[in-house]
């Protein structure tokens, strides 16, 4: 059997290999904020299904259309900008450990494979980045510690450069992890 690359496995087997990063990358998610697997804490994961946990939570803005069935789709939203609202993904999370850095990863399946679409990241501590994806991919983002913080933290996930080449795209989940 020829070796087949992790691209050409993702457009065959979507579904399957999304599961497979959902669950097995702790190695690399504990590697990503300096410390071992062993330390890992959580995972916290929500999704269009389960949009709470504790006092954690995720709000959807400007999408389609959003399934929260786990059905043969699974749970996702859709956008297909252009909206009246910005397009997005906004989560609060209550730090899973305050002395800690957390590792936020948002699951985004881009609706045009040949066109980059752009999202922007705005976070606690002035965390504020853009990023550029043309398949289904996790964007991650390494939240600091927020010192003498007794709240939860907030991360929003928007798109930005929206034109009819590149407006669809689908969010899957969020996931946040950190060393404890």
């Amino acid at each position: 059997m020829p070796n087949q690359s992790f691209a050409h496995l993702l457009q065959r087997y979507p579904r399957i290999v999304e599961e497979a990063t959902r669950f097995v990358s702790h190695e690399h998610l504990a590697g990503m904020l300096e410390g071992s697997k062993d330390s890992l804490g959580g995972p916290l994961t929500l999704s269009c299904g389960v949009p709470r946990n504790g006092s954690s939570s995720l709000s959807i803005t400007g999408a389609e259309w959003v399934n929260t069935d786990f059905d043969f789709l699974g749970d996702f939203a859709l956008f297909f900008p252009p909206s009246s609202l910005i397009p997005g993904v906004d989560l609060v999370f209550e730090p899973i450990n305050r002395l800690a850095r957390h590792l936020v990863e948002f699951q985004i399946q881009g609706g045009t494979p040949s066109h980059a679409q752009s999202f922007h990241i705005e976070g606690p501590m002035g965390l504020s980045e853009d990023v550029s994806i043309t398949q289904t991919q996790l964007i991650s983002v390494v939240v600091d510690v927020v010192p003498g913080s007794t709240g939860n933290y907030t991360v929003s996930l928007s798109q930005i450069d929206i034109n009819p080449q590149n407006a669809s795209w689908v969010f899957r989940w969020v996931r946040v992890s950190s060393i404890v």
